[in-house]
């Protein structure tokens, strides 16, 4: 604990007396941060997985523990080979693969496998130096979620594909030039898709996770098991865990700069659901549970990311509380509905909350929300991007999940059916050879045979006929 706060002592005070560098902080644009501004967004990544080690059982809390470097490592593997070409071949590179037409791009086509030269341009190596926290943090789902398979294998080969496909693909979309970008042009949907935050891209590996868990196997719970708020089994972990990942996602968004509106939106709505998280706990065990705490102060954070600033208080404090008081009963539902016991709270806070929050700016925004008294259109855009986001992000998975673990018990399936056959082939034979002695008769038809046997020979004087 002492080190772990030394440490964010150290990131802090390089706020101030590090020099500044120019990097990009996104696709379109080339600002001036601070080294120690950087430094700060990994508490991103820090954080969230110090939350799951927290919340973790006591057998998992090691491999939780090691998931955060692993992590790290397939995220800059991953975007080396393919993510940042996919990602921003077109905003950063000007190379956007655009079938239908101007604003319809679908994937960025150069920057695969960057080179020296490429990376030492400001643009390109600020916006893959910019995107390693988040990517780091959208591959945590896939590393921790499907770590109790039986397949041990397979968290990491979906983690690969997330970071190598799933993830920049749907970041090409989002943020890099993509057709959801520019709704807004094409089909005049509002201001297109809106997500302040960059909350839709782990809501993509999040779904991916879903979507794969569900195909497989799951955790049967006996009926008499009753539901229960698990407590934290390391409840430090997860309230110093969630406080650095909220300063780390402010350093992550606000890309060297501060935007004290947008910041103060985020304190209100962080206040309420931690105070309503606070409550349920209460409720539910008599007394605070820290654990729902820590974790109530991230959905507080997640619930008005997209809609950075354009909330009113009173609203951002409102949505954090339900936030806060619904975080436990979806816990509830991915734990024993869906029976998805393994690090349910991080389906919960980085599924259903983001979609939610997704949908803010269409409804609750003050400046294109239709609660403040704006057309649909922005509620539109905010749909059909995330109705593609869920079919590219998690039906999609799901049903590759399906057809491999179909073809992979195919054998066996074969295997089964042909002793089947063999078996009742064997009855069959078995049938056939035997008599049939119940069915038929013991003589022939034209026979003079009773059922007590054949009379007997007539004597001899008998035969003899009288005088």
């Amino acid at each position: 604990m002492k080190r772990a706060t030394g440490i964010l002592m150290v990131m802090l005070a390089g706020l101030w007396v590090t020099p500044a560098v120019q990097a990009a902080t996104g696709p379109e644009a080339v600002a001036t941060i601070s080294l120690g501004s950087y430094l700060l967004a990994w508490l991103f990544p820090v954080g969230v997985a110090l939350v799951l080690v927290g919340i973790s059982e006591g057998w998992s809390i090691s491999d939780v523990a090691a998931m955060m470097p692993l992590a790290l490592a397939l995220a800059v593997v991953t975007e080396l080979l393919s993510g940042f070409g996919l990602h921003y071949g077109g905003a950063v590179l000007g190379a956007e693969w655009q079938p239908f037409g101007e604003g319809w791009g679908l994937v960025g086509l150069a920057g695969m496998l960057p080179t020296a030269e490429l990376l030492a341009g400001e643009a390109a190596a600020g916006a893959l130096l910019y995107d390693l926290p988040l990517l780091t943090v959208a591959l945590l789902p896939p590393l921790v979620v499907l770590r109790a398979r039986r397949l041990t294998w397979l968290r990491y080969a979906v983690a690969l594909a997330a970071g190598a496909v799933l993830y920049p693909v749907a970041g090409n979309w989002v943020d890099g030039g993509g057709w959801l970008q520019h709704l807004g042009l094409t089909l005049g949907l509002g201001a297109g898709f809106i997500d302040a935050g960059r909350l839709s891209l782990p809501l993509v590996t999040t779904l991916a996770t879903l979507g794969v868990a569900l195909a497989l196997p799951r955790t049967e719970f006996s009926a008499d098991e009753m539901p229960e708020l698990r407590p934290a089994y390391l409840p430090l972990h997860v309230l110093l865990g969630s406080v650095l990942a909220w300063i780390g996602w402010l350093a992550l968004t606000q890309r060297g700069g501060l935007d004290l509106a947008a910041i103060l939106v985020n304190l209100w709505a962080v206040a309420g659901a931690v105070l309503l998280a606070a409550f349920y706990g209460w409720l539910a065990r008599g007394a605070v549970e820290p654990g729902l705490i820590g974790r109530g102060l991230l959905a507080g954070l997640i619930v008005t990311s997209a809609v950075g600033a354009n909330l009113s208080a009173l609203s951002a404090f409102g949505l954090g509380g339900l936030a806060g008081l619904a975080l436990a009963p979806l816990i509830y539902v991915f734990d024993r509905s869906l029976r998805l016991r393994e690090q349910s709270g991080l389906l919960a806070l980085l599924g259903v909350l983001t979609v939610v929050a997704l949908l803010l700016p269409g409804i609750a925004s003050q400046s294109s929300g239709v609660l403040a008294g704006h057309a649909p259109m922005q509620l539109y855009a905010q749909l059909l991007g995330l109705a593609a986001l869920v079919v590219w992000g998690g039906v999609l998975p799901w049903a590759l999940a399906v057809l491999g673990r179909s073809l992979a018990m195919l054998p066996q399936r074969l295997a089964e059916r042909a002793a089947q056959e063999q078996l009742r082939l064997e009855e069959r034979r078995a049938a056939a050879s035997l008599p049939a002695q119940a069915d038929a008769p013991a003589g022939s038809p034209g026979d003079d045979v009773g059922d007590d046997g054949p009379e007997p020979a007539a004597a001899p004087d008998e035969l003899v006929s009288k005088p």
